[in-house]
């Protein structure tokens, strides 16, 4: 008998096992919230003072957004303007709105650096008060960088109120696709035509 009831609390154990998991994948039944995997709510790394950095999640910003925009190859962008419109006066809307997207992306670097440098101006200040040197010097070293940058900015500033320097290159670009594009066009039409 004794062999009976061991086979019985085997069975019963199973059957207590199911349950529990059956109670786990379906906490509907039980009015039990499901389970939450801890790498949502816990960051096994440690905070980041992201207030100290210049870059946020890989992510450029300041100078770096407005040197990729200088970068594009807006060669392209005019070819296909010029097969859809070839018109100047349609070129020359696009360079002027290329240009003013240009002037919004510097606006938006300037009040960033201006944030920035107010932020740091704060915590010099407020870390000379408590003594910290070492943390001093090195926010005084980023207020250096970010100092710099805003000089560079303002030559870009002045760069595209002149229309000419690094910025005349957006202009350039987008011209020399819009004159392939024209170019394509007559070459379609005119030359294939036997005279």
């Amino acid at each position: 008998m004794a062999i009976f009831n061991l086979f019985r609390r085997k069975k019963s154990n199973e059957a207590a096992i199911n349950s529990t998991t059956a109670t786990m994948a379906s906490p509907v039944a039980t009015n039990q919230p499901p389970r939450v995997p801890k790498e949502i709510f816990i960051e096994e790394n440690g905070p980041e003072n992201k207030s100290l950095s210049f870059k946020t999640n890989d992510q450029k910003v300041g100078i770096e957004l407005i040197y990729d925009y200088l970068q594009i190859d807006f060669e392209r962008k005019g070819y296909e303007d010029a097969i859809t419109h070839p018109d100047e006066s349609y070129k020359i809307d696009n360079i002027n709105l290329l240009k003013m997207d240009l002037a919004i992306l510097v606006q938006k670097v300037d009040c960033y650096y201006t944030e920035r440098l107010k932020e740091l101006d704060f915590h010099i200040e407020s870390r000379k008060r408590s003594g910290l040197v070492d943390l001093v010097m090195e926010l005084n070293s980023q207020r250096e960088v970010v100092l710099n940058h805003m000089e560079k900015l303002n030559g870009i500033k002045n760069d595209i109120e002149t229309g000419n320097g690094i910025t005349k290159r957006v202009e350039l670009s987008y011209q020399r696709g819009f004159l392939r594009g024209l170019s394509s066009i007559s070459k379609s039409k005119c030359m294939n035509q036997k005279l």
